[in-house]
């Protein structure tokens, strides 16, 4: 199974267009066949990984709207369950998977989350299990792509279980700049002798962006 980051950028690797603000505005730049080849990649793929906070910030439907692949399965791991259940992915009958720890069995967040028709999982023992959740995604679902189109937090939790074997990133020719501004990655960091390594392995040139697509190197 290939999990792998999607992700439009700026120039200086920002992710939106300010703290606390949406990553939606990069859409304005697209045209028509430009949000085609997006959606294509989830119709490729079998599920789609946000975080919480993308649900919070964007309230996105995160479906495949222009080839129509039904049984793509949204998946928002979640400590917390703090969801806002006017948000789109609630109001839908779309396959939904919440993915939070066991500490949360008798947490009644559950069953309201299963009344708006959503299935919760339970992976690792006190916060959501990463490498857990890849081999449940393999094994116990058979999925074969999952695309992961949250932010720097959900990006950072992935990178440091090692479960990521590529990242594809938009990047647009502008500047957002910002100190607070959201990047590819946030979390604590990675020291330098244990920095995700990547290696570029495609590169294509469209109207409004360049995708650089990197693969996971073996290199230590």
């Amino acid at each position: 199974m290939r999990i792998y980051i999607l992700s439009e950028m700026s120039m200086d690797g920002k992710i939106t267009s300010g703290s606390n603000s949406s990553s939606k505005f990069f859409g304005n730049y697209l045209s028509e066949k430009e949000m085609m080849y997006i959606h294509k990649k989830r119709h490729n793929a079998q599920a789609i990984i946000v975080g919480k906070k993308t649900i919070d910030t964007d309230n996105p439907y995160l479906t495949d709207r222009y080839f129509g692949n039904e049984k793509l399965i949204r998946i928002i791991p979640s400590n917390s369950l703090d969801f806002d259940y006017s948000s789109h992915i609630f109001q839908d009958n779309k396959k939904t998977l919440i993915v939070t720890s066991k500490k949360n069995i008798n947490n009644p967040k559950v069953d309201e989350i299963k009344k708006h028709g959503k299935k919760v999982e339970f992976i690792g023992e006190t916060k959501v299990d990463f490498k857990g959740l890849k081999d449940y995604l393999e094994n116990k679902l058979g999925l074969q792509e999952v695309i992961v189109e949250g932010g720097g937090t959900i990006n950072s939790k992935l990178l440091e279980a090692d479960v990521i074997d590529g990242i594809e990133i938009l990047q647009f020719p502008f500047v957002v700049g910002g100190e607070d501004t959201p990047t590819l990655v946030n979390g604590k960091g990675f020291g330098e002798c244990v920095f995700p390594k990547f290696k570029l392995e495609n590169v294509n040139v469209k109207e409004s962006f360049v995708s650089l697509y990197y693969s996971k190197s073996n290199y230590n």
